[in-house]
């Protein structure tokens, strides 16, 4: 597989993934919609207005297929694959003394970060924003990386918004300011899947994100010192911005269209990074990730909480369930479970247990047989019209938390409402059961599906061509 960005970006050319714009594409007006048109293809902008000499690739990985090309996995057994990956120890970077991302470097007035194509995403939005740059931070205690996304709205020349959560990256920030000091940042724009995988995923607060990208890639990951902070960076990255966060100063930045498709956080007071250099490829691909509910954005949301998902499900019951697949439907509020059942009430264990894990998100758990897709809403909802018997197949959980952000739950406290403050989120939950009665149960053969004569015996790609597809 290729193992940088612009192997990817190959690979999803050989593919048919990849749609070529070479019309000119306005980052303020129409850059955003059309990433959301693509949909199920990456698109490589090669013409952007007010910016000549650069192109943009985004909507990449536009899809679970596509990730999987990068990393040289089935589709199917994506998440299941990555699941056994990362249980493998992690492989510690390569430093490496020159790098493509050194090609060329703006200093002191040449720094300005309005010369980057970055795009406006959502009709609301404050701005411009940086939303798949890789924020590279180190622990001043125990050297420890983290790497993780933050939106970065556009303010100025050298400054942006960062807006921080309270995980890995802000308790780093919060160690920096209590010692009263500007906390060093670098960010990476334009780096392969991998790369990219291993920012968006939660582990402990010693997991070291670049490790587990070389984990990812099955080689050590090319590292390059930065110019003037003591990080080393992704060395294939195509745009690094070299930065400070300032202790204790806080700015408004947003609005900013979120995962779930509302502006559910409105403009708010982050922390400011402030550029001091720039370095980057001598023809930079700037790399833009789409927010929404189902664009490339969400994919890395979704495959962290499906891998998550199915590490805890598979010790349910002392681990004799038997778990198949798991996905996690757009917005991320819906589960689906692949399992098969051995014995009555087990499905409701098994969602349950995915109602209450380490994510927030889960508001609606769905359980489905072998025999059903999970990467199909209309197999699965097909589930659920024919083997749900709602008054015994369906429960709410009441007075349960629900994550912050979700917009059917989440109340907003009107003392704060200017600034859109977030309460905590208290609502119910819901498990549906569309499994097959189990495998002890003499009813089970009832619901076997009917299939067209020749099932499994045909491949549709050597009669209909290699265009076809489904879905």
């Amino acid at each position: 597989m290729g193992k940088d960005f612009r192997g990817y970006i190959d690979q999803l050319d050989r593919a048919g993934e990849l749609i070529h714009v070479t019309r000119e594409v306005d980052p303020d007006r129409n850059m955003g919609v059309l990433c959301w048109h693509a949909q199920d293809k990456a698109v490589l902008f090669e013409a952007i207005a007010g910016h000549p000499g650069w192109r943009a690739l985004g909507q990449a990985p536009a899809n679970f297929r596509q990730l999987a090309l990068a990393l040289g996995l089935p589709e199917k057994s994506l998440v299941l694959d990555l699941a056994r990956v990362l249980e493998r120890p992690g492989i510690k970077p390569q430093a490496v003394s020159s790098a493509p991302c050194k090609e060329v470097i703006w200093t002191g007035d040449q720094v300005d970060l309005r010369k980057i194509p970055v795009h406006v995403h959502s009709q609301r939005d404050g701005g411009r924003f940086i939303a798949g740059g890789i924020g590279v931070v180190k622990d001043p205690d125990t050297g420890v990386y983290n790497m993780s996304y933050h939106r970065m709205m556009i303010t100025g020349r050298t400054r942006t918004g960062f807006m921080m959560v309270p995980r890995h990256a802000w308790q780093v920030l919060q160690k920096y300011e209590a010692r009263g000091e500007p906390m060093p940042v670098a960010v990476a724009i334009g780096n392969h899947p991998a790369i990219l995988l291993a920012a968006s995923l939660t582990g402990t607060f010693e997991m070291d994100e670049m490790e587990i990208a070389g984990t990812l890639l099955g080689s050590p990951l090319p590292t390059v010192a930065c110019e003037t902070l003591d990080l080393m960076v992704p060395a294939d990255s195509e745009i690094v911005l070299e930065g400070l966060i300032p202790p204790g100063v806080r700015e408004q930045e947003g609005p900013f269209g979120e995962f779930q498709g509302y502006y559910l956080t409105g403009a708010k007071d982050s922390p400011v990074f402030e550029a001091r250099c720039v370095t980057m490829r001598r023809d930079p691909i700037y790399m833009l990730m789409q927010s929404g509910y189902d664009v490339e954005a969400a994919i890395f949301h979704r495959i962290p909480m499906a891998i998550t998902q199915y590490n805890r499900l598979r010790d349910v019951e002392g681990g004799s369930v038997k778990i198949h697949n798991v996905n996690v439907l757009p917005s991320n509020f819906i589960n689906v479970i692949q399992m098969t059942p051995r014995f009555e009430g087990q499905a409701k264990n098994v969602l349950l247990a995915a109602l209450s894990g380490p994510y927030l998100h889960p508001k609606i758990a769905i359980a489905v047989d072998e025999d059903v897709d999970p990467f199909d809403p209309a197999d699965v909802f097909w589930a659920v019209a024919t083997r749900v018997n709602p008054e015994r197949d369906v429960m709410i959980l009441p007075g349960v938390r629900n994550h912050p952000m979700d917009p059917a739950i989440t109340a907003y406290d009107p003392a704060e409402a200017a600034h859109r403050t977030l309460m905590q989120s208290v609502g119910s939950k819901m498990l549906i059961d569309a499994t097959k009665p189990p495998l002890t149960s003499p009813a089970r053969p009832v619901f076997d599906r009917i299939r067209p004569m020749g099932w499994g015996e045909v491949n549709p790609e050597e009669w209909f061509g290699p265009a076809f597809r489904k879905g």
